[in-house]
Formats: structure tokens, C-alpha cells, sequence
């Protein structure tokens, strides 16, 4: 009876060692088949540990996640976020090898590769549930580069046919005085969520006469190096001189106060590669959920403000302003302030049309200046689709017009006052957005796309 029992437990014994064999055979076959490689004898848990011998684990604590440095609205009354998304495998080597950007003295040049292979389009599996929960918004840096058509860089085509290579006169684009007596461009080009793509489309948006380039100091959104780049190479070229541009930045949040604004404006001057910025802005009255880090300021916007007053009389800084300042902020600065702000910059689309802050800068003489105008900011809300341009009265009388819905909306916006700067990291579109002058729209057509304010459309799935 003992001896049966014996066979028994060694049957069962030599079972499970066949079992477990046969399951490292098929791991090693799954390996095989995904191209999962790595170094000769090197293990599963090696391989779950980087190169600077952090866990994944520890490196997500090492990485802060940093909310969007735009719409504060957008996270009102609303459960906590998912975990950020886990990065997906890296692109294969033949793609990574055609991305590159190649810096010569004079010029900034693309390898031709780079249009084919960076197609703009989801790197990752499940972005579009990750869009709609307000990943766009909350991990910036994953989702923009893995994430582009998911949270809105993309766009869509030009509708009308653009010569990409066409160069528009810059004095056709129209300016406005700021009460800083400094002229400013109507329509610029804005930078925010290019990344890499940053020196390229900026360059373009040089080369087709765009004047106005707008940046920042948030690295969450903003690439100010490379787009020095190409400012650098573009006034190396002698395409434009120093004074015929318009360049502007701000000043991150966790940089307030007097002594780190002043440092921060060199900062600027030395990636823009410029003695002095046309235009400098607070980028937000104060820090706000996990936008800076954890980090205090060392002051406040008021001390920020005062260095900026003290910078502009030195030249550094041409004209002052402010970003996403609430109007009742922006009372307090326009009593308290020595020098008025020139430049107040807020998100206005035809669903929100800001009209409380845009007729109080109106009143005190300080120009509007509009960012997603092109309703963007609605895609990170969970919009499959932009409903701005998708809207049925853009589209009417970008028909009737024989335009673009994009250009129909920077119209509207540049008739009721508003600066412009309309985002692309497409050459056609980029072109396309600076072609609104020379044609107006009618009062039929503003009061048509005035009566869309506060009507924003029900947020489609995503599915």
C-alpha cells in the first residue's frame, strides 16, 4: 500500500516538473515570436529593471504627473484620474532613425523620411479611452507623444487647395497697437504640443510669413529651445531681421517672484537667441493641483509683475502681459499695477466666447489675445471630433465663402478685436491659417456664429 502510494506522489512529482517545463518553452516561444530580445543571459526581473537601476515602479514616482497648464474648468467636479497609462513598446529602430533633426549653422534640416514615418496618429492602444478620461490634460507628457490624434495635434487637412511652399507678406496679415506703442501681428503662430516637431513647424510658419511666434517656459507643452532653433537659423539666414519678429514667452507659475522672473527672462533670451522679447507673460496667477511639481514659488504674481515692470524699463522685455488671469485678476492687476498690462492671453472659441474678459480689455486698453481659438481645448474634454470646425455654420459659410472652417473661425475671432495663433504641425494648414485677410465676413455671418456662445455640443464617444 506504502509503495503504491510512493508511485503515486512520484507520478505526480514528474507531472508537474513536464508542466512547468512546457511552460518555459512556450515563454521562451511567445519571446521569440514578439521580438522581445534582449541580452544573453539576462532574466525576466533584470529586464524589468532600467538602465539607471530604477523598477518601472520607482520610475513612476520619479515622474511626477503634471497637470495641462490651460484649462482650469476642465477638471471642476470630477472624480479622481486613472493611473497614467503605461509608456508602450518603443518604435522600431527604421522608424527612430528617420525622426531625427539635423542642425547645420544657417539652416534646420528634416530628413524627407520624417513626414512618412511620423505620421500624426496613436502610438498606443487604448489612447482614445485614455483621451476621454482627461489624460491629455493630466499626464501631458505620455499622452502628446504617444497620443497625438487621441488629444487633437493632428487636425485635419487642408480643405482647399494651399501651396505649401507660398510665403504671404507680412504686412498683409494686419497688427494691432498694443499701449505699449509696440505693433503686434493679428495672427502668429502658436508652438504649444509640438515636441520634437517644434523647430520644423515653426520654421514653416516663418518661411509662409508668419512674424508672431508664441512659446513658454512649460516644458509640459512647450519646446522654447527648438523653437530658438529655428528662429535663430530663420534671422541667420537674413529671410527677416531681428525687429520684424515678434517673439513671446512665459513665465511658468513655480517660477514667481521677483528674483527668479529676472532670471527666468535670460532664460528665454538665451534659447530664443534675441537681446530682448517682444512680448513676456505670466503664464498663470499661481501653481494649481500637481502643475508645479510640488515645488513653492519663491513669491507671488504681484512680485513677478514688478520685475517685469523694472525688466521692461531696461529693454529686456518690450511689453508685459498676462496668461489665464480670471477677470476679477485681472481688476486687481489693472488697479495695482504701475505699468498696464499690453497683452491679456485666454482661451476664447465660438462656444466660449470669454465676452466678460474680452469687454473689460476693451475698456482699459489692453489687447485680447485668443489661444485655441480653433476649439481644441475641446477635444481634451472628451470630443472624438473638433466641434468648432465640424460645426454646420462653419461649415455653411466656409462654403459660401470658398474658405476654410479654420479660417472662417480666425476671421470671426479677428473682427471682434482678437489676436490670433492657431497651432499646426502640418505645412498646408500652416500656410492656410495665415491666409484670412483680404476678405471679411458680413454681419449676417458674425451675428450666425456670435448666438453659438455657450452652446457647446454634447460630447461624442469615442468608441
Amino acid at each position: 500500500m506504502k509503495r503504491r502510494q510512493f508511485a503515486k506522489r512520484l507520478f505526480a512529482f514528474f507531472g508537474v516538473l513536464c508542466v512547468m517545463y512546457l511552460h518555459y518553452r512556450a515563454l521562451k516561444e511567445m519571446e521569440s515570436s514578439f521580438g522581445f530580445d534582449r541580452p544573453d543571459g539576462e532574466s525576466f526581473e533584470d529586464a524589468e529593471t532600467k538602465a539607471d537601476g530604477t523598477t518601472p515602479d520607482e520610475a513612476e514616482e520619479l515622474e511626477p504627473v503634471i497637470d495641462k497648464p490651460f484649462d482650469v474648468s476642465a477638471f471642476d467636479d470630477k472624480p479622481p484620474p486613472p493611473s497614467p497609462p503605461p509608456p508602450p513598446r518603443p518604435p522600431k529602430q527604421e522608424l527612430v532613425s528617420s525622426l531625427k533633426i539635423i542642425h547645420h549653422d544657417h539652416d534646420i534640416v528634416r530628413e524627407e523620411a520624417m513626414e512618412k514615418a511620423m505620421a500624426c496618429a496613436d502610438l498606443a492602444e487604448n489612447c482614445a479611452g485614455w483621451a476621454a478620461s482627461g489624460e491629455c490634460a493630466k499626464n501631458p507628457g505620455f499622452m502628446l507623444e504617444q497620443c497625438k490624434e487621441s488629444c487633437g495635434l493632428c487636425g485635419d487637412d487642408p480643405v482647399i487647395d494651399v501651396d505649401e511652399t507660398r510665403s504671404m507678406d507680412p504686412r498683409s496679415v494686419g497688427y494691432a497697437v498694443l499701449n505699449s506703442g509696440h505693433k503686434m501681428p493679428l495672427v502668429g503662430f502658436g508652438t504649444a504640443g509640438l515636441g520634437e516637431l517644434s523647430a520644423t513647424a515653426t520654421k514653416w510658419a516663418l518661411h509662409a510669413g508668419y512674424r508672431l511666434i508664441d512659446t513658454a517656459q512649460a516644458p509640459e507643452w512647450y519646446r522654447e529651445d527648438l523653437v530658438g532653433d529655428a528662429v535663430k537659423a530663420f534671422l541667420a539666414s537674413g529671410a527677416a531681421k531681428r525687429e520684424e519678429l515678434f517673439l513671446t514667452s512665459k513665465l511658468h507659475p513655480r517660477d514667481l517672484g521677483a528674483e527668479r522672473t529676472t532670471e527666468m527672462v535670460q532664460s528665454s533670451l538665451a534659447n530664443l537667441g534675441v537681446e530682448y522679447l517682444d512680448l513676456f507673460l505670466l503664464h498663470y496667477p499661481k501653481c494649481w493641483g500637481n502643475l508645479c511639481g510640488g515645488k513653492e514659488p519663491q513669491g507671488t504674481w504681484r512680485d513677478s509683475w514688478r520685475a517685469l515692470e523694472t525688466l521692461q524699463r531696461a529693454g529686456k522685455v518690450r511689453s508685459i502681459g498676462v496668461s489665464n488671469f480670471d477677470a476679477g485678476e485681472l481688476r486687481e492687476l489693472g488697479e495695482w499695477a504701475r505699468v498696464q498690462p499690453a497683452v491679456v492671453q485666454r482661451n476664447s472659441d465660438l462656444f466660449s466666447q470669454d465676452k466678460e474678459a474680452r469687454h473689460l480689455c476693451e475698456s482699459k486698453g489692453w489687447q485680447y489675445e485668443a489661444y485655441s481659438s480653433l476649439g481644441s481645448q475641446w477635444l481634451m474634454r472628451g470630443h472624438r471630433q473638433n466641434p468648432v470646425l465640424s460645426h454646420a455654420e462653419v461649415k455653411k459659410i466656409a462654403r459660401m465663402k470658398g474658405k476654410s472652417p479654420a479660417q472662417v473661425v480666425l476671421r470671426w475671432a479677428i473682427q471682434h478685436g482678437q489676436v490670433v495663433i492657431p497651432r499646426s504641425s502640418k505645412r498646408g494648414r500652416i500656410v492656410e491659417n495665415l491666409d484670412v485677410a483680404g476678405w471679411t465676413l458680413d454681419g449676417d455671418e458674425m451675428s450666425a456664429l456670435d448666438a453659438l456662445d455657450g452652446h457647446p455640443p454634447f460630447v461624442t464617444s469615442n468608441k
